[in-house]
């Protein structure tokens, strides 16, 4: 059974389809990657699934309960976002409590969440900073810390690396895979970039033009590519990181 099930969703801007007839199902514990080039889609239906955009027909539903129309904050989704979205007048602290303290929670145990998210990250001692004091990848993993300090259902990963350089890149991305394997946390991870969904993923869903075009594992899809847009878009990898250990 799926954690997540998404069925014949669709999403157009006037005469305009972003996305149609998207239907996937992802297990829980599971870390999948949307592929593709810009402009494909992949971010709209991010954000869709989040509740930041709505859609024009299909259905989402999670662990059976559909979800389709529930407001954001109700979905139990946590959303990280290439921009960081941090709010540059709060602490780190403050920061990551944000989201919890938009629900009743005693403040003992929302102390005890946010330091807990903050180990998780590695930022422990950073707690009294301000964003404009961290370097962009600590930024990013304050941002990580305050979607995972609500305890999602679910993940969503929105090219959050993208405006990093390539050793934190490197670096940040390993740290994702070992939090979400030790959460066993059901993860979207969305990318263009052919090394990271390669690196990351169980499975990939190859994005092009709205829909998806082919999914399966990093080996499948990079092995057996199913079209030739799919093979001209994934070029060849080296065959070390075909069989390298997230």
């Amino acid at each position: 059974m799926f954690h997540l099930e998404v069925s014949q969703l669709h999403k157009s801007y006037g005469e305009t389809k972003v996305f149609e007839g998207i239907e996937f199902g992802i297990r829980k514990g599971e870390l999948v990657t949307l592929l593709g080039p810009s402009g494909c889609g992949k971010s709209t239906l991010l954000r869709a699934l989040a509740g930041l955009t709505p859609v024009d027909g299909g259905q989402v539903r999670v662990a059976g309960e559909d979800i389709t129309w529930q407001e954001p904050q109700k979905r139990g989704i946590g959303m990280v976002f290439q921009s960081y979205a941090l709010f540059p007048n709060m602490t780190v602290w403050d920061n990551v409590a944000f989201g919890l303290k938009m629900k009743p929670q005693p403040g003992r145990e929302l102390a005890a969440s946010v330091k807990e998210a903050l180990e998780l990250v590695e930022l422990t001692g950073f707690e009294r900073r301000y964003p404009g004091e961290l370097s962009g990848g600590q930024r990013q993993r304050v941002a990580l810390a305050r979607a995972l300090v609500v305890r999602p259902r679910i993940l969503l990963l929105d090219e959050p690396l993208s405006a990093l350089d390539a050793r934190i890149r490197r670096s940040l991305r390993q740290q994702i895979r070992e939090i979400q394997q030790r959460l066993e946390l059901t993860t979207i991870f969305v990318t263009h970039d052919q090394e990271e969904a390669l690196t990351l993923s169980d499975r990939i869903f190859l994005m092009n033009k709205g829909s998806i075009v082919q999914s399966g594992t990093p080996e499948q899809i990079y092995t057996r590519p199913a079209s030739e847009f799919v093979a001209s878009f994934i070029g060849s990898p080296p065959m070390n990181l075909l069989t390298k250990a997230p």
